[in-house]
């Protein structure tokens, strides 16, 4: 025998798996017999020539881990690998040689599968590690109990592992959990509502050694109790348990059937209970913050409904009112009736102003107030709001400054906002301002930020009875009034300062004030809008009154209410309209679908009515054959007043909206716009 064939001999009488492969080309070179075992191997010719991965790793290209680039003549690389197609740990020893010429790797493998088996028998330490991290790292609390369970009922070798616990006021019991070895019958169906009595003796130990055993049943339990005919029935021998105990108080137990190994160490047991009860605590309490958020939701969309449906209801018989009081005061000669009338305009717009004021202050609470851009000038802006105030200050004997500077020809941004805060504030000057006092309105473009948008900054200034130091710490806070004999007969809610102030924080801006008792105050608006494209003429376009003639033109009026519709008719007639009513949705389709193209100039639609309402209206209307009927204009006239309101009337395919109560010059120019 040559050396080479000794070493071979050597390599097969050590019983062990070993191979030489050609390591340019991967190919088997020799297989020994163990080897050959192992894969299931009858012959050489069954691996001479293949290749080492697909043959001993069933791989398609070489081995992520392959040794071949480590390897030199003469050294050894030992290290542990787990051969996955034989299910094997090994230790394998490479090495290099050379064989007539090729560079070949020889790898001998010692099996340690039984080696590692055993180091992987867990400690305790390591079982408790195990079940707390799946308690903690698995999603479902009822899937993590039930692995952790079978971590436990593996660990004692035990044919079952369950979860019991007490439902106290009832005096009663339940199986919670259960994990059963494979081929042991579930009884969690069948152990519901059992009389705690049943465990009186287990509660007993419990409490006096924190732990309950069972060695043999026959020999342990009375045989005539009901402990010993429910586990009879299971046919369980023995157990332990520990108990779950809660803020000192025991609510149920945890425990394994029939335990085969460890049944000493009742210190896991104990411990993974107290885990389970940890686990279990931050599980209900996150149920419980789920069911609070659930629940608070629930609550703010049944508030969204209530203001909804209280807007709706308000706005309704305000509308007959305001509409009623316009209609005497335009035939009223007397002028202690158009006096009497004009009071009860203001009281009826400041009821209106208070109900629009608790509604943003609620839903901006909610996250629900939307705003509305559109172009705007902002010299004209200021000219309409001075014009709203004017009178009204002036009629109470006090000086009205108006002052505008750097201010761009148009902006993008919400008009109507900008008009609630400044308004309040305009409000609320002329309200703590006596006779022969000043106000001052002053409104400034600041420059352009960095994202490009034009920065606002607008000063009121009035010199009215201030606010003392202890008020000005909480004058932006809701429902907040300075109670003093000065202002004791001022009307407000008290509400308006911080809705001025939220609007501003959403318009990326603040609202401040600064103020003196007995000398006046000072508030500082601050907001971003948005820059323009400038076009030739949109400016002139924005400043242009739409002067239509309405004489002749023809309204569908569709209102379910007898006094919105006499008051509607008697507007409109006043301005030349020629009006045909419809009580409902789907009278007015009928109308529509009947008549002849260009008959109706326009519909004035009300969304809440019976049979059919505007929406669905709205829908068949835009649906008709004929696309001239089709396309008819249609203005929502509605007391659904939000801006989701607008938005679902643009989206059935309104083309405007107008809310009640009806502001006679918006809705004309509205028609105008439409009618255009």
């Amino acid at each position: 025998m040559n050396h080479e064939e000794y070493g071979l001999l050597i390599l097969e009488e050590a019983n062990g798996i070993s191979y030489i492969v050609d390591m340019e080309k991967y190919e088997m070179i020799y297989l020994t017999r163990a080897g050959m075992k192992a894969y299931g191997l009858e012959k050489a010719e069954d691996y001479v020539g293949q290749k080492c991965y697909k043959l001993l790793q069933g791989l398609d290209n070489p081995c992520p881990f392959c040794t071949n680039n480590r390897l030199k003549v003469g050294e050894h690389l030992r290290w542990d690998f787990y051969n996955k197609s034989l299910d094997r740990w090994f230790t394998l020893d490479d090495t290099m040689v050379i064989l007539e010429g090729r560079r070949c790797r020889v790898e001998n493998a010692t099996d340690k599968t039984e080696v590692v088996k055993l180091s992987n028998q867990l400690s305790m330490e390591a079982v408790l590690v195990k079940c707390l991290n799946t308690l903690v790292t698995t999603e479902d609390i009822n899937d993590g109990v039930q692995s952790f369970l079978e971590i436990i009922g593996r660990y004692y070798g035990a044919n079952r592992a369950y979860v019991f616990e007490f439902d106290l006021p009832a005096q009663l019991l339940d199986n919670t959990f259960e994990w059963c070895l494979p081929g042991v019958s579930e009884e969690i169906e069948n152990l519901q509502r059992l009389p705690l009595d049943c465990v009186s003796d287990w509660i007993k130990k419990f409490e006096s050694v924190g732990a309950f055993y069972i060695n043999s049943l026959d020999d342990d339990v009375n045989k005539d109790s009901d402990e010993y005919r429910i586990l009879a029935a299971q046919g369980i021998n023995s157990l332990i348990a520990t108990p779950l105990i809660k803020q000192g108080q025991i609510i149920g137990f945890i425990g394994v059937d029939d335990p085969t190994q460890k049944m000493d160490e009742i210190t896991l047991l104990r411990t993974a209970s107290d885990i389970m009860m940890i686990e279990m605590e931050k599980n209900r309490m996150a149920m419980e913050r789920e069911r609070a958020l659930r629940e608070a939701k629930e609550a703010n969309n049944a508030k969204s409904l209530f203001l909804f449906n209280m807007s709706h209801d308000i706005r309704t018989p305000m509308n007959a009112i305001t509409g009623f009081i316009r209609i005497a005061m335009e035939n009223a000669k007397e002028p202690k009736v158009i006096d009497a009338l004009k009071k009860a305009d203001l009281s009826s717009r400041h009821m209106l102003s208070i109900l629009n004021d608790v509604l943003d202050m609620s839903r901006i609470e909610s996250g629900k107030m939307e705003f509305r851009h559109q172009n705007i000038v902002p010299s004209e802006h200021i000219k309409n709001i001075e014009a709203m105030y004017r009178q009204s200050i002036e009629e109470k004997g006090i000086q009205f400054y108006v002052e505008y500077q750097n201010l761009p020809q148009m902006v993008l941004t919400d008009e109507t906002r900008i008009s609630q805060v400044i308004g309040n504030l305009l409000s609320n000057a002329t309200k703590f301002t006596p006779k022969g006092g000043k106000i001052l309105f002053q409104t400034e473009c600041t420059g352009i930020d960095k994202d490009g948008k034009y920065c606002f900054i607008v000063y009121v200034k009035d010199t009215g009875i201030g606010m003392s130091k202890e008020f000005l710490n909480k004058v932006f806070d809701p429902f907040e009034r300075e109670r003093s004999a000065t202002v004791s007969g001022t009307q407000g809610t008290g509400i308006g300062l911080s809705l001025a102030k939220r609007i501003a924080g959403a318009m990326e801006g603040d609202l401040t004030v600064t103020s003196i008792q007995g000398y006046g105050s000072e508030f500082i608006f601050t907001f971003k809008a948005e820059q323009v494209e400038q076009v030739e003429g949109n400016t002139k376009a924005l400043l242009k009154e739409k002067i239509v003639d309405f004489r002749g033109k023809r309204v569908l009026l569709v209102e379910d209410i007898d006094l919105n519709r006499e008051i509607a008719v008697e507007i409109l007639s006043c301005e030349g309209f020629l009006i045909e009513e419809a009580e409902n949705g789907a009278i007015a389709v009928e109308m529509i679908e009947k008549s002849e193209p260009n008959y109706y100039d326009c519909v004035l639609m009300d969304i809440q009515m019976p049979i059919m309402n505007g929406y669905e209206a709205t829908k068949k209307i835009r649906a008709l054959e004929n696309p001239e009927l089709a396309n008819i204009p249609i203005i929502a006239m509605t007391a659904n007043a939000f801006a989701e309101d607008c938005k679902q009337a643009f989206e059935a395919g309104m083309n405007r909206h107008v809310a009640k109560p009806i502001d006679v010059q918006n809705l004309l120019q509205v028609l105008s716009d439409v009618l255009n």
